[in-house]
């Protein structure tokens, strides 16, 4: 399995319909197979060459016959008692996208007020430590301490023996 398969079509198209969906980037994820999938709490969505391929996955009979009845502008593939399958063949509308992200559970993405961000930006460090050519070695250097910080051995010795020898096993 090659994890690293970040210009693969399959990623490039769900991150197409992440924008359509307006949901979060970070549901984007490889699957256990290797596979990329757009995740939610209640399913998850692949692509398969000429749409999209909504899995709805079972909480009830009856939540599942509610989100067939919305989301009818998909076709329905595989339909089980509590779960199913939908195909898209083409990207949402934003009024399908905000019944596809709740069918789903995908979270949406984030848009932040010009105020917020104005916020975000003064919080933010005012310049970067920039690494020396080999990389920090210790944190306590990249903050401009010459020596690296190390726990003190006196803590021990404070302690006593027993606890000594179970916080090291």
């Amino acid at each position: 399995m090659e994890i690293s398969n970040t210009t693969s079509p399959a990623r490039n198209q769900l991150k197409i319909l992440l924008t359509a969906l307006d949901a979060s980037p970070l549901a984007l994820r490889l699957d256990d197979c290797g596979d990329w999938m757009v995740t939610g709490k209640l399913g998850h969505v692949y692509t398969d060459g000429a749409g999209y391929l909504l899995c709805v996955n079972g909480t009830s009979p009856r939540r599942w016959t509610n989100v067939k009845a919305r989301l009818s502008f998909c076709r329905l593939t595989q339909d089980g008692d509590d779960e199913g399958c939908l195909h898209l063949d083409r990207l949402p509308t934003p009024t399908e996208a905000a019944l596809i992200r709740e069918a789903l559970g995908i979270r949406r993405r984030r848009h932040p007020s010009p105020e917020v961000l104005a916020t975000l930006k003064a919080h933010s460090f005012k310049s970067r430590v920039e690494s020396p050519p080999g990389g920090h070695k210790f944190i306590s250097q990249a903050a401009g301490h010459p020596e690296p910080f190390l726990p003190d051995d006196n803590i021990f010795r404070e302690i006593g023996p027993s606890v000594r020898e179970e916080r090291r096993s």
